[in-house]
């Protein structure tokens, strides 16, 4: 008890001296009091200089770093102090206390995947590393704090929690559960504690040291530089999803009120699922508009071309940094990568429109690259931009079930080209068939909305609509063969149900008919002429109608026309 006086005299004494405050104060008893006698009566018999100069270095030693960090101290014991953590949907309040790397704010919206991906990072003894990535601007660095929020209220905290961030290069920030307290110092100062299997050491946009015994989780995004020395050594790779937009108008109600709830909607429709443009961009300039909040997505789909493009679905790990604003990581349940979509509708033919304007022939070849749902929304895109152009097209009807498949006669469409585009919503309602017909604009379904699906062109057009279903054709040999596959049927060699089917019935007919030789070879020479006729035109590359019905262009390439 004596000796225990004289270091608390030891303490105090030397905390008025050099300015020390009450943490350091807390922390120097603590480290003293637990030395070794030896240690300890080194200490007590040294002079003021070499007692601070000792204390400071034990602090170091136990994980202090070179300086001890109130705004952190007060975040982790804000944390600490949390009742109940919310769940998905709730917001994580630290009251009166900062985060300490968003100073400004002081809540945080607990998204849905929160809780099921920290489970990831903790269901299994090994690995021991984790990459968690994904589209840029959904809430990975904030991820941090719920990680956080989870170690201290668990049932065993890790002694230590080591983390780093890009914003201060080689340094790191070190928490020890033992005091509460947080030190900073040089991301090395914190060897021997990285080297304990128990701490927890995390970073957010910055490479981890990889030679210590911790479990590494690095918050990064989807570069490819930043975490390609971790999956050499077999990190767990995980993607955050995208949100959602009823959790970012939820996230809104919690955290953003002086974002207008239309103004988010709209900005969801053009950036997507992205908390960074739909929520913090308007909240940061509130006085902007729509046109204004979109400038920097305009100037990253003009910037953007198809070779680009091309790179980043071959690796978004690597496209360039562009492409993020255009296209988004999809994860499954188990937050692996599904695969690549457009940030929006709105996104997908923006892109396009710019593509078969200035490098048609490079929109072709991404057509031929890619696969999946990608491949449907450019494609998609691209017959837009085509016929919103105008032009001359042939087009069939097509009818569809799950044992048919018929194609309707073909016809040719001519169209000028619009002067305007418009979505279904946004035209007025009106009883005429097809309804919402307005002259020299090329409408389109509105992403989101219920109404029929039925894509035209209105304008001075040769013909706008049909006004009778056409009669279908015969399947074709391909596509008897096809149905009787898929009903486990070989078809029989002579059951043909081409279009040479007709021709040949009506030759029998004729045999029949008449056996008059002259008649049938002069009625043969006038059946072959105008078969003669279709030949050439064959020869001159005449575009066949592509079976899923799609309106080809005459003078569209052929990846467009399929």
């Amino acid at each position: 008890m004596k000796q225990l006086a004289s270091i608390h005299s030891l303490i105090y004494k030397l905390a008025e001296k050099f300015a020390r405050d009450a943490k350091w104060k807390l922390s120097a008893f603590k480290v003293l009091a637990e030395a070794t006698p030896n240690l300890r009566e080194f200490t007590l018999a040294a002079s003021e200089d070499v007692q601070v100069e000792l204390l400071d270095a034990l602090l170091k030693r136990r994980g202090g770093g070179d300086d001890y960090c109130p705004n952190a101290t007060d975040m982790m014991e804000a944390l600490r102090s949390v009742q109940v953590l919310p769940g998905p949907g709730e917001v994580l309040k630290l009251g009166a206390i900062s985060f300490v790397l968003h100073p400004e704010y002081d809540a945080l919206f607990v998204r849905e995947c929160y809780p099921h991906l920290f489970e990831a990072l903790v269901c299994k003894p090994e690995p021991t590393l984790y990459i968690v990535t994904g589209t840029p601007g959904i809430g990975k660095s904030w991820f941090f704090y719920y990680i956080l929020a989870r170690l201290l209220k668990s049932t065993q905290p890790p002694p230590f929690i080591v983390w780093e961030h890009m914003t201060v290069p080689n340094m790191a920030w070190c928490y020890t559960h033992e005091t509460g307290e947080v030190f900073k110092g040089e991301r090395t100062s914190f060897d021997d504690v990285l080297m304990n299997r128990a701490t927890w050491y995390i970073t957010d946009g910055v490479p981890p040291m990889l030679n210590c015994l911790a479990r590494t989780v690095l918050l990064t995004p989807p570069d490819r530089k930043i975490y390609k020395e971790m999956l050499k050594q077999s990190a767990s790779l995980l993607y955050m999803p995208c949100w959602e937009l009823g959790e970012l108008l939820a996230c809104r109600r919690l955290l953003y009120g002086t974002v207008d709830e239309t103004l988010a909607k709209e900005l969801y429709q053009h950036y997507g699922g992205v908390a960074r443009f739909v929520l913090q961009l308007p909240k940061a300039n509130p006085s902007k508009g729509l046109d204004k909040l979109l400038e920097e997505l305009h100037e990253a789909v003009a910037s953007c071309d198809t070779d680009q493009l091309r790179m980043s679905v071959g690796s978004i790990s690597t496209g360039p940094d562009v492409s993020h604003m255009l296209l988004h990581i999809v994860a499954d349940e188990n937050f692996k990568m599904q695969h690549l979509v457009f940030a929006s509708k709105w996104v997908a033919e923006e892109f396009v429109k710019e593509a078969v304007h200035y490098e048609l022939q490079g929109l072709v070849s991404l057509l031929v690259s890619t696969s999946g749902a990608l491949k449907r929304t450019i494609y998609e895109a691209a017959v837009h931009a085509v016929l919103s152009k105008g032009g001359r097209f042939t087009a069939a009807p097509i009818s569809y079930d799950r044992e048919s498949f018929w194609r309707g006669i073909e016809e040719a469409l001519e169209f000028v080209p619009c002067t305007k585009q418009a979505f279904f919503e946004d035209l007025p309602d009106t009883t005429d068939t097809p309804p919402y017909v307005v002259e020299g604009v090329y409408a389109q379904l509105q992403a989101g909305t219920k109404r029929g699906a039925e894509m035209f062109l209105a304008g001075e057009a040769q013909k706008l609509a049909r006004t009778e279903q056409p009669e279908p054709a015969p399947p074709t040999q391909q596509q008897a063969q096809k149905l009787a596959r898929a009903k486990g049927v070989v078809p029989a060699a002579n059951a043909r149900a081409d279009k040479a089917q007709p021709a040949n019935d009506a030759a029998a007919k004729k045999a029949a008919a008449g056996k008059d030789k002259g008649k049938q070879e002069a009625k043969r020479k006038e059946e072959a002429k105008p078969k003669e006729k279709a030949k050439g035109k064959g020869k001159e590359g005449k575009p066949a109608q592509p079976a899923d019905g799609a309106a080809a262009s005459k003078g569209a390439p052929p990846s467009l026309r399929r």
